[in-house]
């Protein structure tokens, strides 16, 4: 068993659960993106929603690496989670977007917060996993910012 402490622990199920809630919205967006941009979006979240299956997958593992029980649930999830739920709305491409970007921005704020939790407690697995979906979603994010036109950078 790994080396960590209850708090690393939980901050990985608060990762793992607002996973699962972001992965659910990024489906939504994926199934109601309507209009002329429905081919580039609907293929844009749908190469989000896979790598989110393969993240949570991972993080769940970790998880079982350590000794604990991962989320499993969606109602457990949506409780622990940081990552709100989308409503069902009219929603327009633009707002399907932002909306992908906050809730990358909720995720990595998660993914931040356990990977720091972790060092703290020498987890240097958990480190590792989480700095290496920090990289991924953080490129992501900044290519649906490049799709509302907007650049961090400048």
């Amino acid at each position: 068993m790994a080396v960590t402490t209850p708090n690393a622990t939980e901050a990985l199920l608060t990762c793992q659960a607002d996973n699962l809630v972001f992965y659910q919205s990024v489906r939504a967006y994926h199934w109601m993106v309507p209009g002329h941009v429905f081919f580039t979006l609907h293929e844009q979240f749908e190469q989000l929603y896979t790598a989110l299956t393969a993240s949570g997958d991972e993080i769940a593992e970790r998880l079982l690496t350590i000794g604990a029980t991962p989320v499993l649930t969606l109602s457990d999830a949506v409780a622990k989670a940081t990552v709100e739920e989308v409503s069902p709305k009219n929603w327009k491409p633009d707002q399907m977007v932002q909306g992908t970007i906050d809730g990358l921005g909720k995720l990595l704020e998660s993914f931040h917060n356990a990977a720091n939790v972790a060092d703290e407690a020498g987890d240097r697995g958990t480190v590792a996993l989480l700095e290496d979906l920090i990289q991924q979603f953080e490129k992501r994010r900044w290519m649906f910012q490049a799709y509302l036109g907007s650049n961090p950078a400048g």
